[in-house]
């Protein structure tokens, strides 16, 4: 709840607030619903009609408590 709050305040509105920005609860520590991660971006991928260049290089951004 606390990064979703700090989201919130830098304005990031969540689904779970009423925003268009999905938040996604995983834990690499203990290998929870990181499918759920998966399944969301492919989700999105296919929504929004995204491709990747295959050639190119990958950029990932993580927020954590």
């Amino acid at each position: 709840m606390k990064v979703r709050q700090q989201l919130l305040q830098r304005g990031v509105m969540l689904e779970d607030f009423g925003g268009e920005v999905p938040c996604i609860e995983v834990s690499a520590k203990e290998k929870t619903n990181l499918s759920g991660l998966v399944d969301a971006v492919t989700l999105l991928a296919e929504m929004n009609e995204l491709t990747a260049n295959p050639d190119a290089s990958a950029e990932t951004v993580v927020f954590g408590a």
